[in-house]
């Protein structure tokens, strides 16, 4: 089976290629460059949006793709809550779409108020830390987590909640 996914991120390609193995035989990821027509660094219904475009635009990009999935980081505020998290959506062939999340972590208000005002959370990371490139490997809830969750286990998660719809069989009802 083929599947698509829009980016090139060799994190998020990863994690896609192991929830997908979760549950199918013979997965094979390919990663493909494509414009979410969102923000660099999107808030809300943005993480959805740019989700859906990635799904979408991927299945299309790759000949054979029998899944295209989308999976954009971002922000999330909630009833005055501030949150980070990845919202994934999943489109089969026939044009069933699935949608999914991670989990959410909060983040300092400096952090908070420098991504608001539209820089991207890997930078302002790199930038805390002093390291280079986070956001292609350990990422924001590595560092938080010391560690102990990674950034592909992370997205992992996500695609595992967006692949349900399709997964759930007789259940699905």
């Amino acid at each position: 089976m083929i599947v698509a996914v829009g980016t090139s991120n060799a994190i998020k390609v990863e994690a896609t290629l192991e929830a997908f193995r979760t549950f199918f035989e013979d997965v094979n990821v390919k990663g493909v460059e494509v414009d979410p027509e969102v923000p660099p660094q999107p808030f809300n219904e943005m993480l959805f949006i740019g989700a859906r475009n990635r799904a979408l635009k991927s299945i299309n990009l790759v000949p054979g793709a029998e899944y295209g999935v989308g999976i954009e980081g971002g922000a999330l505020e909630l009833y005055s809550y501030r949150f980070i998290t990845t919202a994934v959506c999943i489109t089969r062939k026939d044009g069933l779409i699935s949608c999914g999340m991670t989990g959410s972590f909060p983040v300092p208000d400096s952090v908070w108020m420098r991504i608001k005002n539209g820089e991207e959370l890997g930078d302002v990371i790199d930038e805390i830390t002093g390291m280079k490139g986070l956001k292609k490997g350990l990422g924001a809830i590595g560092i938080y987590t010391k560690g102990k969750v990674t950034r592909k286990d992370y997205l992992k998660e996500g695609i595992v909640m967006a692949l349900v719809r399709f997964i759930a069989g007789e259940n699905w009802r």
